[in-house]
């Protein structure tokens, strides 16, 4: 069975039309399928345009939010409520092609675990976003050692267990193929039609683009010292540690072999001690980190049993 999740957020002009477009492609793949809309706080009706929708069609789940919540909580809840075992994500603006379902779906065949689209001729129509996208797509490759030209793509398909082992918040929805790759799923994309915006305007600013960088930091970080804070912080204590260190051997090494009086350094002294104190802090952090860690459930783990 597929599920596919859709987010909607003020789509009220693309929704009927989306949903016909679907149908007209799974209808014709003979399977199993079910469509999940997603509501985040819609204030144009799209709310009340998907339960007319809903009323001529059993294939329509309906899901409606009290106020806008962001992706993170959109596909959470969706990937929760989802029975199938692939699910299909996919934009409610009409860009993303359902045409190019069928291909995600004998892609995801070949035995990978997420299946990401690469929107190929989108800087034809959304010229602006293509140096930032660029920039931004090389940051994801140097810190999650994946090679994806569109990662951040929201056409694509996952397996339900890739699914269950991804812990979404805040941006994270938009480190989706990372956070699969950095568990050990296979990930990979294929080129798909993107197509002009026909309705309504883009829901992000330029200013994403560099909120974006702290994300990376930010998800990078909790991938890989989640569970280990005291090798993170205890690496950088390492530095003010080592500084204040050889700050006081000189000040020791002045007054032993030279008779220089300690008044001479007291700057020295004063720096030396408080280097050590910050590195000294920075180690309480890392085993404070350590302690609230030992305290968390342990992450699902991805196996098989042969």
């Amino acid at each position: 069975m597929y599920s596919i999740v859709i987010p909607v957020y003020n789509e009220i002009e693309s929704i009927e039309r989306l949903f016909n477009e679907i149908i007209a492609v799974v209808e014709k793949l003979q399977v199993n399928y079910e469509i999940i809309f997603l509501d985040d706080g819609s204030r144009d009706g799209s709310y009340e345009k998907l339960c007319e929708m809903k009323d001529k069609n059993s294939e329509i789940r309906v899901v409606s939010f009290a106020r806008n919540y962001g992706k993170s909580v959109i596909y959470s809840t969706g990937f929760e409520l989802a029975k199938g075992e692939y699910i299909i994500t996919m934009d409610s603006d009409l860009q993303d092609d359902p045409n190019e379902i069928p291909r995600f779906i004998e892609k995801i065949k070949d035995g990978y675990d997420v299946v990401v689209g690469w929107k190929k001729n989108r800087f034809q129509n959304e010229p602006l976003k293509k140096i930032p996208s660029l920039c931004y797509n090389f940051l994801k490759q140097f810190f999650f050692g994946i090679r994806l030209r569109d990662s951040n793509c929201g056409f694509r398909i996952l397996r339900k267990e890739a699914v269950r082992n991804l812990n979404l918040y805040g941006d994270r929805y938009r480190f989706i193929p990372e956070l699969s790759h950095i568990s050990g799923f296979r990930v990979c994309e294929i080129p798909i039609n993107h197509r002009k915006r026909t309705y309504g305007h883009s829901k992000y600013g330029f200013f994403r683009f560099f909120t974006g960088f702290f994300d990376i930091l930010s998800v990078r970080f909790l991938s890989s010292y989640h569970f280990k804070p005291l090798h993170f912080f205890g690496t950088i204590s390492l530095i003010p540690i080592t500084i204040g260190f050889i700050l006081e051997c000189y000040v020791m090494w002045q007054k032993i072999w030279n008779g220089s009086p300690f008044q001479k350094h007291v700057a020295a002294i004063i720096i030396g001690v408080m280097m050590i104190m910050v590195g000294v802090q920075f180690l309480m952090t890392g085993f404070l980190g350590e302690m609230l860690s030992y305290q968390k459930k342990t992450p699902h783990i991805n196996y098989n049993e042969m």
